[in-house]
């Protein structure tokens, strides 16, 4: 899955292929940034989106098409998806998760759940979908089940906020997923997984002052 941050100080117009390894989280101020990132980001993986579920605003659900193999589930509209059908999604996901790993296969079809504001929805998860979603945070790209999480808050305590109450021994997350922060003027910083530094990058509209 490639994504174009943008451009580089030296100019040069960078795409970078996230969710190879690992989940992606994404900082934001605006929701109008996170549509903005689902919109590319589907453009330009408009064939790899072959199985891809969505939790998120209405705003958000439009950007990616009808379609049997693209579930989605809207949080702000009850019509269109409570936090039941939510429930279920990662009960869904979750038995995919332990058939997987029971399966012990060298690939798997990559399997996307794309969740717009991680932090409306955690408080609505009961104890069981807390222990899912903490599975799927801790061990799920192991098995192609990648994340991409949008938050405008940060996410430290995450997965201490998903953990069984009781147990300590969990992964930070900044180690189980690459990190991008979206600031107000559109710059974009980025960190692979495992990597000290954010790389910068600038819109098209903001190079010639860099």
């Amino acid at each position: 899955m490639n994504y174009t941050f943008g451009y580089n100080s030296s100019g040069k117009l960078v795409v970078t292929e996230v969710l190879l390894k690992a989940h992606l989280f994404i900082s934001y101020i605006d929701y109008r940034q996170i549509t903005r990132f689902f919109t590319q980001f589907n453009k330009e993986n408009e064939k790899g989106l072959t199985k891809c579920l969505l939790i998120g605003r209405e705003e958000i659900s439009i950007i990616l098409p009808d379609s049997p193999s693209i579930n989605k589930y809207i949080i702000d509209n009850p019509e269109l998806g409570n936090i039941k059908t939510v429930r279920r999604l990662f009960t869904t996901t979750h038995r995919i998760f332990v058939k997987r790993k029971s399966q012990k296969k060298n690939g798997y079809d990559p399997l996307l759940v794309l969740i717009d504001d991680i932090w409306q929805l955690v408080p609505k998860l009961n104890k069981v979908n807390s222990i899912k979603l903490k599975d799927l945070l801790s061990a799920g790209a192991s098995f192609g089940i990648f994340l991409v999480i949008g938050s405008t808050l940060p996410y430290r305590n995450l997965l201490v906020q998903l953990m069984q109450p009781g147990k300590s021994n969990h992964s930070p997350v900044n180690e189980t997923g690459a990190e991008m922060i979206i600031n107000p003027d559109g710059l974009i910083f980025f960190r692979e997984t495992g990597e000290l530094e954010f790389k910068t990058f600038y819109p098209d509209n903001m190079i010639y002052d860099v």
